[in-house]
């Protein structure tokens, strides 16, 4: 999985008069996860996660035909994620910020499963976040985690989860309740894959939500501008690059200028896209080999990261070489979106 993208929406079955029922009875994770050691708690809360993550987006399951709890745990994995690394605006720019089906179901899956965990405060701070967004809908569409896009309310969010979270650590809160789900089974970690394989195997209707999938794509393409100046950034590269996904964007140094550099995935790889008053461009990515870091959301991870100098070993990816560009001269039009 290309961690910096969103999975694509498709259309829900219900809109064609078929609601999905629960038709994935397990959640399966490996066995080493379930009997990790304190210090390495995280990896069932992360297994679950991947587990929900691996159904919907390769299985096209819908939330509802797989186990709920798996569904809260995924939500509530990245909304502790989003705002562990740029707050609740990062959250919000990034997940929340359009009031659509799809986020309430979001919203409704980390409200639950903060309940069922017992995490009464960190509920207490979502449920707000949530109000603030419903109250503010102009303004949480601005929200960047950016200078100039960081409400003050939100920045008070970010510091009474972080002050919550040195006392009552979230990941510590799920990986006890995940522990005791009657529908949690464990397996050989070299028996997982194929398990799962066969479960994405197995939906009925993941071909016809493929094409779906892949004739919306098209259509978004065509109907966003950024996507579309993209696309053709893309055909001018040599050889053609092809955009599969893209993903968020964050300020950085461009041609000695200061620019918002988006990741695209391609079919030739990673790369940054930016797209400015000249037109669009596309960006070889510059990897570095970094040491393993802990996953997203993982605090403690975090702190041992820190004390053995592995986190400031790290180093994130540069814009590199410019692959190609689709400017206004040329006659397409591409305003930044």
């Amino acid at each position: 999985m290309f961690g910096s993208f969103q999975s694509s929406k498709r259309p829900a079955d219900s809109a064609f008069g078929q609601p999905a029922v629960q038709v994935v009875a397990r959640i399966l994770v490996p066995e080493s996860a379930l009997r990790a050691s304190q210090p390495e708690q995280q990896r069932l809360f992360q297994a679950v996660s991947d587990f929900a993550d691996a159904m919907h987006d390769i299985g096209l399951y819908e939330p509802a035909e797989i186990p709920a709890n798996s569904v809260r745990a995924q939500a509530i994995n990245r909304y502790m994620a989003e705002v562990m690394n740029g707050g609740h605006h990062q959250y919000i720019h990034n997940c929340l910020a359009s009031t659509n089906e799809s986020s309430e179901i979001v919203w409704q899956s980390i409200a639950d499963g903060l309940s069922a965990i017992g995490a009464d405060a960190h509920l207490e701070i979502f449920l707000q976040m949530r109000g603030w967004v419903g109250a503010n809908p102009l303004e949480s569409q601005a929200q960047t985690g950016f200078e100039g896009g960081r409400a003050e309310d939100l920045d008070e969010l970010d510091r009474r989860f972080h002050e919550l979270e040195q006392s009552e650590s979230l990941v510590s809160k799920c990986t006890a309740w995940l522990a005791l789900l009657p529908e949690l089974r464990d397996v050989p970690d070299d028996e997982l894959a194929p398990l799962l394989q066969t479960i994405i195997d197995a939906n009925p209707k993941r071909q016809r939500r493929l094409i779906g999938e892949r004739i919306q794509r098209i259509e978004c393409m065509l109907q966003d501008r950024f996507q579309l100046a993209m696309g053709m950034a893309a055909t001018a590269c040599q050889p053609i690059n092809a955009v599969i996904a893209v993903g968020g964007g964050s300020s950085m140094e461009v041609d000695g200028n200061q620019e918002t550099a988006f990741h695209i995935l391609t079919n030739e790889g990673k790369r940054f896209g930016v797209l400015n008053a000249n037109g669009a461009s596309l960006f070889e990515m510059i990897e570095y080999d970094n040491p393993e870091m802990p996953a997203a959301g993982d605090p403690e991870g975090m702190l041992a990261a820190m004390q053995d100098g592995r986190l400031s070993q790290w180093r994130a990816p540069e814009v590199g070489e410019r692959l190609a560009s689709e400017l206004r001269a040329q006659g397409h039009e591409a305003s930044q979106a």
